[in-house]
Protein backbone atom coordinates (compact mmCIF):
# COMPACT_ATOMS: atom_id res chain seq x y z
CA UNK A 1 0.00 0.00 0.00
CA UNK A 2 2.66 2.11 0.86
CA UNK A 3 4.41 1.63 -2.55
CA UNK A 4 1.01 2.71 -4.33
CA UNK A 5 0.76 5.80 -2.32
CA UNK A 6 4.44 7.09 -3.24
CA UNK A 7 3.48 6.30 -7.00
CA UNK A 8 0.76 8.42 -6.93
CA UNK A 9 2.47 10.98 -4.82
CA UNK A 10 5.61 11.23 -7.31
CA UNK A 11 2.92 11.15 -9.81
CA UNK A 12 0.80 14.55 -8.57
CA UNK A 13 4.48 15.87 -8.26
CA UNK A 14 5.55 15.32 -11.77
CA UNK A 15 2.52 16.87 -12.90
CA UNK A 16 2.15 19.74 -10.85
CA UNK A 17 6.25 20.46 -11.24
CA UNK A 18 5.89 20.20 -15.49
CA UNK A 19 2.49 22.89 -15.18
CA UNK A 20 4.81 25.36 -12.83
CA UNK A 21 7.75 24.99 -14.76
CA UNK A 22 5.59 26.14 -17.97
CA UNK A 23 3.34 28.77 -16.81
CA UNK A 24 4.35 30.07 -13.71
CA UNK A 25 8.51 29.88 -13.75
CA UNK A 26 9.75 33.52 -14.18
CA UNK A 27 13.10 32.20 -14.80
CA UNK A 28 13.71 32.07 -19.33
CA UNK A 29 16.59 29.71 -18.45
CA UNK A 30 13.71 27.59 -17.62
CA UNK A 31 11.55 27.52 -20.58
CA UNK A 32 12.78 24.19 -22.62
CA UNK A 33 13.51 21.92 -19.69
CA UNK A 34 11.03 19.14 -19.71
CA UNK A 35 10.51 17.25 -16.49
CA UNK A 36 10.61 13.70 -17.17
CA UNK A 37 10.43 11.36 -13.99
CA UNK A 38 9.80 11.81 -10.24
CA UNK A 39 11.13 9.33 -7.76
CA UNK A 40 10.07 9.35 -4.04
CA UNK A 41 12.16 8.03 -1.15
CA UNK A 42 10.08 5.57 0.97
CA UNK A 43 9.21 8.40 3.57
CA UNK A 44 7.94 10.96 0.80
CA UNK A 45 10.74 13.24 2.43
CA UNK A 46 12.67 13.36 -0.57
CA UNK A 47 11.75 13.77 -4.08
CA UNK A 48 14.35 13.05 -7.29
CA UNK A 49 13.38 15.11 -10.26
CA UNK A 50 14.67 13.96 -13.75
CA UNK A 51 14.40 16.51 -16.51
CA UNK A 52 15.95 16.96 -19.74
CA UNK A 53 16.40 19.82 -22.15
CA UNK A 54 16.35 20.38 -25.51
CA UNK A 55 20.09 19.98 -26.03
CA UNK A 56 22.01 16.65 -24.98
CA UNK A 57 24.14 17.81 -22.46
CA UNK A 58 22.73 20.06 -19.75
CA UNK A 59 23.47 23.35 -19.71
CA UNK A 60 25.14 24.42 -16.46
CA UNK A 61 22.81 27.11 -16.25
CA UNK A 62 19.63 25.53 -16.11
CA UNK A 63 21.23 23.28 -13.15
CA UNK A 64 21.37 26.75 -11.75
CA UNK A 65 18.37 28.11 -12.47
CA UNK A 66 16.43 25.15 -11.02
CA UNK A 67 18.25 25.04 -7.82
CA UNK A 68 17.32 28.82 -7.55
CA UNK A 69 14.07 28.43 -8.10
CA UNK A 70 13.47 24.88 -5.79
CA UNK A 71 11.87 26.77 -2.79
CA UNK A 72 9.14 28.71 -5.09
CA UNK A 73 8.66 24.95 -6.71
CA UNK A 74 8.69 23.91 -3.23
CA UNK A 75 6.48 26.52 -1.65
CA UNK A 76 3.91 26.26 -4.72
CA UNK A 77 3.46 22.18 -4.76
CA UNK A 78 2.90 22.65 -0.95
CA UNK A 79 0.18 25.20 -1.45
CA UNK A 80 -1.03 23.46 -4.59
CA UNK A 81 -1.32 19.80 -3.04
CA UNK A 82 -2.02 20.11 0.03
CA UNK A 83 0.60 17.82 1.38
CA UNK A 84 1.53 18.04 5.27
CA UNK A 85 5.09 18.18 4.36
CA UNK A 86 6.32 19.19 1.03
CA UNK A 87 9.22 17.00 -0.30
CA UNK A 88 12.56 18.58 -0.61
CA UNK A 89 13.72 18.91 -4.22
CA UNK A 90 16.68 17.24 -5.80
CA UNK A 91 16.82 17.79 -9.55
CA UNK A 92 18.96 15.98 -11.50
CA UNK A 93 19.81 15.80 -15.53
CA UNK A 94 17.89 12.32 -16.81
CA UNK A 95 20.65 10.67 -18.68
CA UNK A 96 18.51 7.61 -19.36
CA UNK A 97 17.94 8.59 -23.01
CA UNK A 98 21.32 8.54 -23.86
CA UNK A 99 22.25 5.42 -22.14
CA UNK A 100 19.45 3.88 -23.95
CA UNK A 101 21.02 4.55 -27.10
CA UNK A 102 24.62 3.46 -26.02
CA UNK A 103 23.39 0.02 -25.40
CA UNK A 104 21.17 -0.01 -28.13
CA UNK A 105 24.36 0.84 -30.54
CA UNK A 106 25.96 -2.04 -28.46
CA UNK A 107 23.83 -4.94 -29.23
CA UNK A 108 23.81 -3.61 -32.46
CA UNK A 109 27.66 -3.79 -33.32
CA UNK A 110 27.63 -6.97 -31.43
CA UNK A 111 25.32 -8.71 -33.72
CA UNK A 112 27.11 -7.43 -36.98
CA UNK A 113 24.58 -4.43 -37.76
CA UNK A 114 25.02 -0.99 -37.79
CA UNK A 115 22.94 1.45 -35.96
CA UNK A 116 20.79 3.56 -38.71
CA UNK A 117 20.95 0.81 -41.27
CA UNK A 118 17.48 -1.61 -42.38
CA UNK A 119 17.41 -4.43 -40.38
CA UNK A 120 19.99 -2.84 -37.85
CA UNK A 121 17.14 -0.70 -35.79
CA UNK A 122 17.71 2.67 -34.48
CA UNK A 123 16.32 5.68 -34.58
CA UNK A 124 16.81 6.25 -38.42
CA UNK A 125 16.05 2.75 -39.93
CA UNK A 126 13.10 2.51 -41.58
CA UNK A 127 9.96 1.13 -40.00
CA UNK A 128 7.91 -0.50 -43.04
CA UNK A 129 8.35 -3.65 -44.89
CA UNK A 130 11.85 -4.93 -45.14
CA UNK A 131 13.02 -2.40 -42.50
CA UNK A 132 13.28 -3.86 -38.75
CA UNK A 133 14.09 -6.80 -37.58
CA UNK A 134 10.85 -9.41 -37.18
CA UNK A 135 9.20 -10.47 -33.83
CA UNK A 136 10.82 -13.80 -32.55
CA UNK A 137 8.28 -16.32 -32.80
CA UNK A 138 6.23 -16.27 -29.56
CA UNK A 139 7.98 -13.18 -28.31
CA UNK A 140 4.59 -11.37 -27.96
CA UNK A 141 2.99 -11.52 -31.43
CA UNK A 142 -0.87 -11.50 -30.62
CA UNK A 143 -2.68 -14.12 -32.57
CA UNK A 144 -4.93 -12.59 -35.02
CA UNK A 145 -8.70 -11.74 -34.16
CA UNK A 146 -11.61 -13.99 -34.42
CA UNK A 147 -13.76 -13.77 -37.97
CA UNK A 148 -17.31 -12.68 -37.55
CA UNK A 149 -18.17 -13.04 -41.14
CA UNK A 150 -20.52 -15.46 -42.09
CA UNK A 151 -18.88 -16.73 -45.41
CA UNK A 152 -19.09 -13.76 -47.22
CA UNK A 153 -22.79 -14.25 -48.51
CA UNK A 154 -25.26 -11.77 -48.32
CA UNK A 155 -28.12 -12.75 -46.70
CA UNK A 156 -30.41 -10.20 -47.06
Amino acid sequence: MGEHRRDRVAHLLHHELARLLLREAADPRLAGVTITAVQLTADLKIARVYYRTLSAEPPPDVARALRRATPFLRGQLGRTLGMRSTPELRFAFDTLPDTARRVDALLHEAQGTPVGTPGGGGPDAAAGPGGGAAPAPGAGAAPPPPRHDDGGEDRG
